[in-house]
């Protein structure tokens, strides 16, 4: 489950900021800042940032393969070395890779 990182009353005010920079920047001819307002914009209304909780099994993985892999047949082997000794953990010891707090993912 996802949540919004921005509460709506925010969100509004920032589109409408966003809404009046680019006419400012539209009468200066500022097409380089008109553009990354733009971005902006679509950043909040796609909300392109979410907060999970996050996975333990994500963090198990991510720990399990530092300095592991490199090329593509021995990232392969080492994902599936990590995934059977995941497999192998008891679900007391599987409970100790969840963290506690969230996670913030940019998806733009």
């Amino acid at each position: 489950m996802t949540h919004s990182v921005l509460d709506p009353k925010v969100k509004k005010q920032l589109l409408q900021f966003i809404k009046e920079e680019t006419q400012k920047a539209l009468g200066k001819k500022d097409m380089n800042h008109v553009s990354n307002l733009q971005k902006a914009k679509r950043l909040i209304t796609r909300e392109a940032v979410k907060i999970r909780k996050s996975n333990p099994y994500v963090t198990f993985m991510a720990e399990c393969m530092k300095g592991k892999g490199g090329t593509r047949e021995n990232t392969h082997k080492a994902m599936k070395k990590c995934s059977v000794k995941w497999k192998k953990l008891s679900e007391d010891e599987k409970k100790k890779w969840k963290l506690s707090d969230f996670d913030v993912y940019d998806y733009s």
